[in-house]
């Protein structure tokens, strides 16, 4: 009676259950959680940062929004991009990459327009890859299952979003600067883009198998 009121199958319920064991889904998930660690660690502390180099509450508000403006044009742009040329992986994984150089450049450099500027490039990095990256989970999974290893993938990210925030009030605290949680925002996002990167080689591999099936 319960499975006709909700209209499930034990098929679905069976592939509901497969998709929360599909190694893809954990994959995804852990790229997910160093993504979303950076994502929320800049977001969240950028403020912060700014207010430290002297400005005004004022000041800080408008300064702070310049490197989300920034980060909002190119994410439409790679987007398009992306779409265009009908590529996920090397879309997801190179925004990464960027913003993975860019924290850690921002946590060495020591001019504030400099900090600036490398943090505007973090969040270019981290904005652009956002359609492409959230694209994958529903190109890669499939069936009735999919749903499930979606919200896998996202819960996952969000994890990775309140350890990163976390962990750079953690760093600064222990460490009187922002260097370090800088360099471990930057060095979670890199190994992200490792994984997608592997995850893209895997996935070519299967589909070109594939084909020489007759």
């Amino acid at each position: 009676v319960q499975k006709r009121l909700t209209g499930e199958s034990p098929r679905e319920e069976h592939a509901f259950w497969v998709a929360l064991r599909d190694p893809y889904v954990l994959v995804l998930g852990l790229a997910n959680f160093g993504y979303a660690a950076g994502h929320y660690g800049a977001q969240l502390w950028l403020p912060q940062i700014v207010q430290g180099m002297g400005f005004s509450n004022i000041a800080t508000g408008f300064i702070s929004a310049l490197p989300f403006l920034a980060a909002m044009v190119a994410m439409i742009l790679w987007g398009r991009m992306s779409d265009a040329r009908g590529e996920r992986i090397r879309f997801t994984a190179l925004p990464m990459a960027l913003s993975a150089c860019a924290f850690m450049l921002a946590g060495f450099v020591q001019s504030d327009l400099a900090v600036m500027l490398a943090l505007t490039l973090a969040l270019i990095g981290i904005q652009s890859g956002f359609g492409p990256f959230y694209s994958l989970p529903s190109a890669i999974l499939g069936g009735p299952g999919a749903a499930a290893g979606i919200a896998l993938v996202q819960t996952i990210g969000l994890l990775g979003g309140f350890m990163g925030s976390a962990a750079v009030g953690y760093l600064r605290e222990a460490t009187g600067d922002y260097a370090l949680a800088m360099a471990a925002l930057g060095l979670g996002l890199a190994v992200s883009a490792v994984i997608v990167l592997a995850l893209g080689r895997v996935l070519a591999g299967r589909s070109a198998h594939a084909r020489s099936l007759p």
